[in-house]
């Protein structure tokens, strides 16, 4: 039985794996810049290493919290920009823009050197932080409001995983590089140019996924939610399943539309039991 449902949630699961590519982006991002800082080639190459040939410690050190902060800082804000805009455009739209965000970003770190210098790499980790927080926001809640419950926490549960996967991506490839110990450039070009791989994996998938029913619900496309959760439960859009399901989708939003009534930013932020949900 366990089987069968599992391959009647088959699209549910590959549009979990098409979504969590970007996970597995945030898993590498967190993990690849350290271990390419500790790279020779690379301190030399941005002036990190003495008279003596010795790399500065304290330099190095500093380098590498900050690579690896402003990657964080740029999430801070593409997380929380996130979700306004997927509310207005929704999740896979929006899933789609921040991928291509995280492309511009990722080229500037690959491209860096040279004339460039290390700014290129400032510039692309906070580009790049900005459209992979924006993803690793938007992904899980895309994947669960199409996910039936029966099944809803395994799939959204994989998120923790692959952000596992994107950190052990990285250290393989570091290792690699250290172990073949390539010209300067290639030091870190290979690695920060290898984030393509998920986002283009990512963008890609994403042209063969539909859009969350729940959105098209909350924006008043009743029809078109009907013909994608139908999708995902490979029902008929006539079934009394999906109309079911649909009836308690659109019984939430609502639920949810009445409790917001006459509330603003201030209830938001200040609001009973908000601020130290706000500051978590």
């Amino acid at each position: 039985m366990g089987g069968l449902i599992d391959f009647k949630n088959s699209r549910v699961y590959w549009l979990a794996f098409t979504a969590y590519w970007g996970i597995v982006l945030f898993g590498y991002d967190t993990g690849v810049a350290g271990s390419v800082v500790s790279q020779l080639a690379f301190q030399e190459h941005f002036g990190l290493v003495g008279p003596d040939g010795k790399a500065n410690k304290t330099k190095v050190a500093n380098l590498s919290g900050n690579v690896v902060s402003v990657l964080q800082a740029g999430a801070f804000f593409g997380a929380l920009g996130s979700a306004p805009i997927s509310s207005r455009i929704g999740r896979k739209a929006t899933l789609m823009s921040f991928c291509l965000i995280f492309a511009v970003g990722a080229l500037l770190q690959t491209i860096a050197g040279g004339s460039r210098g290390i700014s290129y790499i400032y510039a692309g980790r906070v580009v790049a932080g900005i459209g992979v927080g924006a993803i690793s926001a938007v992904a899980p809640a895309y994947v669960s409001e199409c996910s039936p419950k029966d099944v809803r926490g395994r799939i959204t549960g994989l998120f923790q995983i692959m952000v596992a996967i994107g950190v052990m991506l990285s250290y393989f490839i570091n290792y690699g590089i250290a172990q073949h110990n390539p010209t300067a450039p290639r030091v870190w070009r290979i690695p920060f140019g290898f984030q393509f791989v998920p986002g283009g994996i990512m963008f890609i998938g994403l042209f063969f996924v539909k859009e969350s029913p729940r959105f098209l619900a909350s924006v008043g496309k009743t029809q078109e939610a009907i013909k994608n959760l139908a999708f995902y439960r490979k029902e008929h859009v006539d079934s009394d399943s999906v109309r079911h399901e649909m009836a308690e989708i659109e019984a939430a939003i609502e639920e949810e539309r009445r409790s917001r009534e006459g509330l603003g930013l201030k209830e938001a932020f200040l609001g009973k039991g908000n601020l130290i949900r706000f500051l978590i």
